[in-house]
């Protein structure tokens, strides 16, 4: 994109009035906001200027991850933000922070916090938050710079970062990047900025905007405020974003209105990207010829969508990330379904995903992969296996909803997979296919086989031998003397168990509807949030990490975790994550917090 040159140049030829004065040291600026001792120019050299723009970025990071926190000491906002009208036409990627709490967040919000240590009380959030906000960019900058002193007075209630300027072959490092911020107090944020940057920063206008710019690994970088919006990026972003005059073309682009649309709510955090913008600029010139790997080939290109959005909001105890994007496959091969499988997991499960109609789905993604001539012909070796086998639709038809498992009794995991067949008839068919190949396998490899029966239910067990031989030297230490690597298979109605040894198996043979991982009130909760009606699901019980993680730490880095760590996870319940298909697509990503 073209820019006009700046209405001036930089040093040793700046116009009259150019310059934007300096506080003194240690005064405060404008706004009232305390300024820094900063070296003398002669002192300030270009690594000197690198360091200050890199605490700046770091700061302003900080207070963007701090977003969920610091929207309770803010003002409420509107649902939409300004700053997207100051993003410049060649954007790809934009990611937005809503300190100011829009709609039902700052309730949402401080319900969360109250969970976690130091928060509990209501009456005195809004300084804890400033508390906490203080440590981390006084830790951050060597006590240089306090929120609460510094970054507060001026700072206003929406924080974005921007993509812009997507590379190409010939030059990968192109790209270029905008920080947005709205700001209070323009004059005091930028005499934030000068206090940060120091006599290093060279001043300049740019169509008769003050900025500051300095040199950052090679590349030059500006920093100015235009009208209540604080930009920082590299020059051409910034100029770029001053030319809009806050109303370019990005907030009235049809795939951005689709992306803002696709999920309703309220947010703390807004992310788009215009992938058909940033492939574009990744493949190669007509008639070039790009190196190997640097970009993505044409099949690839047609299979992604040309757009995603992504949110992030708070819903009473639980914090939801939604993912959305046009639908680029065909229909689901199987319809949206409450899980078959969770009734069938024991309540030691600590994660597990599910897929509706698995089967189906992978001869699905096989035939789509055959239309591609340049990846249909790998494909060669493994349909002739098919064949022996009698074919892709029979040996995959028959799976129904699939599940991966894993789970954890007296600290020791295990792992596994349900498959639910189409009826009972070809459960057991396929569990005695899977047995014989298990045994030609063997054959050749000298594994054995033994059979046990357990409550009616028999379970073969194919032994792999010592586990300790198959893992190798990176194991070492952490397999029991003499223990075995087994794989056990057994039928039950209609569905297939094959887990790591025979106590999976058993394990889920001894669940009950009543007794089992969806009989559990934290997957419960966690489930109908994401969405129990659902293409597939993952679920992950936080605390039984946690609790496997703290088993197997040494007696003095226990204490440690226990004391520093632990107290700021137990909040944290469960992740589930549901694929709720329809077009757009959605994904939704839960976290539950709980006491």
């Amino acid at each position: 994109m073209a820019i006009d040159p700046p209405d001036s140049t930089l040093p040793g030829d700046l116009p009259p009035g150019g310059d934007v004065s300096e506080p003194e040291p240690g005064s405060t600026g404008a706004g009232g906001v305390p300024t820094f001792p900063v070296a003398p120019t002669a002192s300030a050299g270009p690594g000197a200027s690198r360091r200050r723009w890199v605490v700046a970025l770091l700061v302003v990071t900080l207070v963007s991850v701090a977003s969920v926190a610091a929207v309770l000491v803010l003002t409420g906002g509107s649902p939409t933000s300004a700053l997207v009208g100051y993003l410049p036409d060649d954007t790809v990627g934009y990611v937005e922070f809503r300190l100011d709490a829009p709609g039902d967040q700052r309730q949402n919000g401080a319900s969360i916090l109250a969970h976690f240590p130091g928060f509990a009380d209501q009456s005195n959030l809004p300084a804890k938050i400033d508390e906490t906000l203080d440590r981390l960019t006084g830790d951050s900058s060597g006590g240089r710079l306090v929120y609460s002193r510094d970054i507060k007075p001026w700072v206003g209630g929406t924080l974005a970062v921007a993509v812009t300027r997507r590379a190409d072959i010939a030059d990968p490092e192109g790209n270029g990047g905008l920080v947005l911020a709205a700001t209070r107090d323009p004059a005091a944020a930028m005499a934030w900025v000068r206090s940060v940057l120091g006599s290093g920063a060279e001043s300049y206008t740019y169509q008769g905007v003050p900025l500051l710019r300095i040199s950052q690994g090679g590349r030059p970088i500006s920093v100015g405020v235009v009208g209540s919006v604080l930009l920082a990026g590299d020059v051409e972003s910034v100029h770029a974003a001053i030319a809009t005059g806050g109303k370019g073309r990005i907030p009235a682009a049809p795939s951005f209105q689709a992306a803002s649309a696709a999920i309703r709510g309220d947010r703390l955090v807004f992310g788009y990207v215009d992938i058909e913008a940033a492939i574009a600029g990744l493949m190669p010139a007509p008639g070039a010829v790009p190196s190997p790997g640097a970009a993505p080939s044409p099949v690839v290109a047609s299979a992604v969508p040309p757009w995603a959005a992504f949110t992030l909001r708070a819903e009473g105890d639980a914090v939801v990330a939604t993912l959305a994007f046009p639908r680029m496959l065909p229909a689901p091969t199987a319809p949206a379904a409450t899980s078959s499988l969770a009734g069938r997991l024991p309540t030691t499960t600590v994660a597990a995903t599910e897929v509706r109609g698995f089967g189906r789905l992978l001869a699905s993604g096989l035939d789509a992969l055959r239309q591609s001539p340049p990846l249909g012909a790998e494909l060669g070796p493994l349909d002739q296996i098919l064949r022996g086998l009698g074919g892709g639709d029979a040996f995959f038809g028959w799976m129904g909803d699939t599940s991966v498992v894993v789970t954890a009794s007296d600290g020791v995991p295990s792992f596994g997979l349900l498959i639910r067949a189409s009826d009972v008839a070809a459960a057991e068919a396929h569990a005695l296919q899977f047995r014989n190949l298990l045994s030609v396998a063997g054959a050749a490899t000298g594994w054995t086989t033994r059979e046990e029966s357990y409550t009616g239910t028999t379970i073969v067990v194919v032994d792999l031998g010592p586990a300790a031989d198959l893992a190798g030297s990176a194991a070492d230490g952490q397999i029991p003397a003499g223990a075995h690597a087994e794989i056990a298979l057994a039928a039950r109605g209609d569905t297939v168990v094959v887990g790591a040894g025979d106590a999976f198996v058993k394990a889920v043979l001894d669940a009950t509807p009543g007794s089992s991982l969806a009989s559990q009130p934290a997957y419960r909760r966690a489930m109908g949030l994401a969405g129990t009606e659902n293409l597939g699901q993952a679920y992950v019980d936080i605390r039984a990490v946690v609790s496997l993680i703290v088993s197997r730490l040494s007696a003095d880095d226990r204490a440690a975790f226990e004391a520093n760590v632990l107290p700021y996870l137990k909040p944290l319940e469960a992740v589930a994550s549901a694929g709720l298909g329809g077009d757009p697509t959605q994904v939704r990503i839960v976290v539950t917090i709980g006491n």
